[in-house]
């Protein structure tokens, strides 16, 4: 039907003929998180649910993307490598300097530090863990840690204030790599 994905209507039939099965797909659990549609490929029904934002952006407008609080910056980029490299790139901040020198919106060498860099120990587990790092700069400023959520296999949650205590600015971001 119309509310369940169902096919009931193809027009090119002939009136009263019956819908082929071939042209029938198999229905599939669907929902939509973060602005992007989640399909359950199993042939059981999911025992785990989509992620969940948790962060507030829940309430954006999901037709404009706007929030009220916000800017969001909502984009889609397809790169030359598996999923599990953009993840492990992600979670490692100090290496943007380096890798990043002299690329367009990257690092510059001369600004590589070290970095205090904390993983929640307890956290771990199969699902993922949730840390915090900062530079020795912004330590030394005392300065917050930019939070950091991993979620199997392939979402990476940050927020912090990363401009300083002083700035008002907030940062977040949800980083899914497929």
């Amino acid at each position: 039907g119309e509310k369940d994905g169902e096919c009931n209507f193809i027009p090119q039939l002939e009136k009263d003929a019956q819908i082929p099965k071939l042209a029938c797909l198999k229905m599939r659990e669907c929902r939509t998180v973060e602005g992007i549609v989640w399909v359950w490929m199993g042939e059981k029904k999911s025992t785990v649910g989509p992620p969940e934002q948790g962060d507030g952006l829940d309430t954006m407008d999901p037709m404009t993307g706007k929030h009220e609080e916000y800017i969001i910056n909502d984009f889609q980029i397809d790169l030359p490598y598996d999923h599990s490299y953009l993840v492990e790139n992600l979670i490692d901040p100090a290496h943007i300097p380096i890798s990043h020198d002299a690329t367009p919106g990257g690092g510059k060498r001369e600004n590589a530090q070290a970095y205090e860099m904390i993983v929640d120990k307890q956290s771990i587990s199969a699902t993922g863990f949730t840390g915090r790092y900062r530079t020795v700069s912004q330590k030394e400023k005392g300065d917050d840690f930019i939070e950091v959520q991993y979620e199997a296999p392939g979402i990476i949650r940050q927020k912090g204030m990363p401009r300083g205590k002083d700035n008002p600015l907030r940062f977040g971001a949800a980083l899914h790599c497929m």
